[in-house]
């Protein structure tokens, strides 16, 4: 080889990083010197393992996305995130003390956002139970279960702040009342700086309440959280300027953030990786940021994320996710700056014909064994409580036909959260396993500009099928020792990019989500009736007999409680045993004949408690002496009394 080549190779093996890989994020290579090389040189900044991926044709990701239970560690690792999701995360402070808990959980490394404007967290739980926090005083209550954590004011038991991370931050005021029983445990120097948090305290309750009151035992709480900012090139393209800064759920941003400047992120140099393909990344994220028409009407943007990562977790799985949630395309070009492509067909600037072609190969089907054609995604969705759900099933139906066998396989998108987006994704995707050609092309030194094109125009005249044909690549290996390149590809869809939503989105009848029961409504009472017991030589007690009217639900609980209508404190019975109907009678305690008397009802199915009824009052007269014949109670409904008063409490 002529000095002069050899010197030219040495160059490209040090600066040449253009690569896509297919799987496990290994670079593909003949084994030269140069290569080897090349790998050195590359592998100090970590790229040349991660960021090739390409989220089109990697294996499916690991499970990173909504974290909806707070755990417990020695030293647990820090997470972050992109976008907005459910987030809880490790205990910080988990103590006892004062009749009451204290925790403190560590949300997310790094500052979220805080617009001063709009509340952050937007949402918040307690275990599966979403509930609404009272911004005066912090408490936490149910808007459909007036009894969980205590109802409402003077009963509530739950009370929540939080932090958004900020350096210095004001220490959570919460957990200093802990101080009083464990002097140091928590004070204003328990700033946790730099780390988005929640604190939580727990008053306990009455024993006949906890259950009522603490239905799922221990709370753990999440929220949902608009979390890191990131870099916004349209915005200012001087990465160190803070106003460039924002909040948003694009993708795009959120990988240019974590390849360069995020917390746990990769730490690559922006100046040489980003910088120089600048205008790419802007036309990528404007492409993400495209508003999509919805069948249930108004729009979304074409593509958008939302996930928590682990600082442990590797970076390839965090890249592909985040690639997986806008079909993105990630490569480097010759002077080491990195190109993304989002999933959005781009005619090719780049042609191969005959001249540049060394050797090619054409596989023209799929085994049965190999093929898939039916994608099943999954998505985690907002309305669900950030659970992860179906999206429905997307089938190619001519393949099905033809081949005559469904071969399905899931798509997790967790990071996704709209059915739509996860469908459109999915059909990216199928376009490309049932494509109807695949294969191989090396070519010579000219090969090497077209490195960082995700599509590519083939013109190779001895071959029919690849006569004039656009192809998306795959995967890209170099052997610098013989100046050839050979990429991996499979036929382009130039339509893939359009989109019914009336027969492709169709989420009436793909989404099978489980939503929640519907919340019990409160009994009416229908009527109240005094009733005086005269057992004795003159009048012994009254109680009112009250008629209610019952939801038709077998296996249903009466509670009553009643008071003085001058008196604070009620007096509760629960009845067991009531024969199922549309009307039942009960029957309060004793009360003093003459007064004025307060009643509510509710009840008891499935473990859940009706709001209590609307409060009637009765005024008990009482009779005259010797009402002998005219009573309403008698010896016989003295039995039924016994037995309805059998679970009384005070």
């Amino acid at each position: 080889m002529p000095q002069a080549i050899v010197a030219a190779a040495t160059y490209i093996s040090a600066e040449i990083g253009a690569f896509v890989v297919a799987a496990g994020g290994s670079i593909a290579t003949a084994g030269t010197v140069a290569d080897i090389a090349f790998a050195a040189i590359e592998v100090t900044s970590y790229a040349a393992l991660a960021l090739g991926i390409n989220a089109a044709f990697a294996p499916k990701p690991p499970a990173l996305g909504a974290i909806s239970t707070p755990y417990k560690s020695g030293i647990p690792p820090r997470q972050s995130g992109f976008g907005k999701t459910r987030i809880s995360g490790p205990y910080m402070l988990f103590e006892a003390a004062e009749g009451g808990s204290f925790d403190v959980v560590a949300l997310h490394d790094g500052e979220v956002d805080g617009d001063g404007v709009t509340a952050n967290p937007e949402r918040y739980f307690m275990n599966d139970d979403e509930v609404t926090r009272n911004p005066a005083n912090g408490a936490l209550y149910s808007t459909s279960n007036d009894q969980l954590f205590g109802g409402g004011p003077p009963g509530h038991k739950v009370f929540v702040e939080t932090r958004l991370g900020l350096n210095p931050q004001v220490a959570l005021s919460l957990p200093m009342a802990l101080d009083v029983a464990v002097p140091g445990m928590w004070t204003a120097l328990h700033r946790g700086d730099g780390v988005a948090c929640l604190a939580l305290t727990c008053a306990q309750s009455k024993a006949k309440d906890q259950q009522a009151n603490f239905p799922n035992g221990v709370p753990q709480p999440s929220v949902v959280m608009r979390l890191q900012k990131v870099f916004d090139p349209r915005l200012g393209e001087d990465q160190a300027d803070t106003s460039t800064y924002a909040w948003s759920a694009n993708p795009v941003l959120a990988l240019l953030k974590y390849l360069t400047n995020a917390p746990g992120g990769m730490g690559l140099d922006y100046a040489r990786r980003i910088a120089p393909t600048i205008d790419d990344w802007k036309a990528a994220a404007n492409d993400c940021d495209l508003e999509m028409a919805l069948l249930a009407g108004g729009t979304e943007p074409r593509y958008a994320c939302g996930g928590v990562y682990s600082h442990e977790t590797a970076p390839s799985e965090v890249i592909n996710q985040l690639l997986q949630s806008f079909d993105g395309w990630l490569s480097q070009r010759g002077d080491g700056a990195l190109i993304v492509r989002p999933g959005r067909y781009i005619p090719p600037t780049v042609t191969f014909t005959d001249d540049h072609v060394t050797a090619y190969s054409v596989q023209h089907f799929l085994t049965d064994e190999e093929a898939v054609n039916q994608l099943v995604p999954s998505y985690t969705d907002p309305a669900s409580k950030y659970n992860v759900i179906d999206a429905g099933a997307w089938t190619d139906a001519a393949d099905y036909a033809a081949r005559g066998v469904l071969r399905s396989q899931t798509l997790p998108l967790v990071w996704v959260q709209s059915p739509s987006q996860a469908r459109r994704l999915a059909k990216r995707r199928m376009s490309r396993l049932t494509a109807p050609l695949r294969g191989t092309l090396t070519t010579n030194l000219y090969g090497f500009i077209g490195l960082g094109e995700r599509y590519l125009r083939l013109k190779i005249s001895e071959n029919a099928a690849l006569a004039d044909l656009v192809v998306e690549v795959a995967n890209v290996n170099m052997d610098l020792a013989n100046l050839a390149v050979t990429f991996d590809w499979v036929e382009a869809d130039p339509d893939i990019d359009a989109w019914n939503r009336f027969s492709d989105e169709n989420p009436a009848t793909e989404i099978t989500a489980r939503g929640d029961l519907p919340p019990l409504t409160a009994p009416t009472i229908d009527t109240l009736t005094g009733v005086y017991d005269n057992s004795g030589t003159g009048l012994a007690g009254a109680r009112v007999s009250i008629d209610v009217d019952a939801p038709i639900i077998s296996d249903v609980q009466w509670l009553v409680r009643w008071k003085l209508t001058s008196a604070a404190d009620w007096q509760e019975a629960a009845y067991t045993d009531i024969a199922d109907g549309a009307s039942v009678t009960l029957l309060t305690g004793f009360v003093a004949a003459g007064a004025a008397v307060d009643v509510e009802v509710a009840y008891q199915t499935a473990g859940r408690t009706s709001p209590w009824s609307v409060t009637v009052n009765i005024t008990l007269t009482p009779p005259a002496p010797g009402f002998g014949a005219n009573v309403l109670f008698n010896e016989a409904g003295q039995a039924m009394i016994n037995q309805a008063l059998q679970v009384m409490t005070a």
